[in-house]
């Protein structure tokens, strides 16, 4: 069960770096920085769509080296660490994800606006798994977006959702749940993958810590089928279907021990 969690966050993850490579760290700026040509980004997302991580990884590292001046290296540092993990190799995922903190760090030096760098830096201390230092990037993100009055509701949706992520992992679950809830309370949140997998999460929750929140182990497993039939029944969408499939899977489980 785990593995297949931790393989949706990383479909999750990959999805973002796309984004963040195609769109400049999704906050694009007018200004001289070097983009990365978007025949590369088709090149190396029709590698990864087949499967051919070895080979992406090499052409992400060449990409990597090439425009290490751009901003938009973060976003393929990420994919970097998404190709070497699904091979398996974590000490190369690693290795990247030390080196992505340590040229965000560099860039947001250089370019102090560019808020969203600080998102790239979290997750890359997520790989590390370092989740206090992640945690505390992603906060940096949204406190500097609030004063800047800024809105990207989608990447500040992905921020609750890592720092609930690293909550989860520090064991803080109650703290986790009150940020996968600023999720699903985001109106202006435009995807709807990120509110299927904080409702998710937030059952994982209660089925995990429930008997501590409602007082009872009966009314524990209730709110937790209730928590997982709301993804069901709430997030239709294609692209929630991976987080319908496992809600199904563990409301099944659930029902079978009651």
């Amino acid at each position: 069960m785990k593995r297949n969690i931790l393989f949706l966050i990383l479909v999750a993850l990959a999805c973002a770096a796309l984004v963040i490579i195609r769109h400049g760290i999704v906050t694009s700026q007018k200004s001289q920085e070097r983009k990365i040509p978007e025949e590369k980004i088709r090149y190396i997302a029709c590698l990864v769509k087949q499967k051919q991580y070895n080979t992406a990884s090499i052409e992400l590292s060449k990409i990597a080296a090439e425009y290490s001046d751009s901003v938009d290296v973060m976003g393929v540092y990420a994919w970097l660490c998404e190709c070497y993990s699904r091979q398996g190799l974590e000490t190369e995922a690693f290795c990247s994800a030390r080196c992505a903190v340590a040229k965000g760090k560099e860039l947001l030096g250089k370019h102090p606006n560019r808020h969203d760098l600080c998102c790239c830096i979290g997750s890359s201390y997520s790989t590390l798994g370092d989740w206090e230092n992640a945690r505390k990037s992603f906060q940096k993100f949204i406190d500097a977006e609030a004063v800047a009055k800024k809105k990207d509701p989608a990447l500040r949706c992905r921020a609750y959702l890592e720092i609930a992520k690293a909550y989860r992992n520090q064991g803080k679950w109650s703290e986790a749940v009150q940020h996968y809830q600023k999720v699903l309370a985001n109106r202006e949140n435009p995807c709807r993958f990120f509110m299927a997998e904080a409702q998710f999460f937030i059952a994982e929750a209660y089925r995990v810590h429930g008997k501590e929140i409602f007082g009872t182990e009966e009314k524990a497993k209730e709110a937790t089928l209730r928590a997982y039939n709301n993804v069901t029944a709430l997030y239709p969408e294609k692209e929630c279907a991976q987080w319908r499939e496992k809600a199904k899977e563990q409301a099944r489980e659930l029902a079978d021990k009651i």
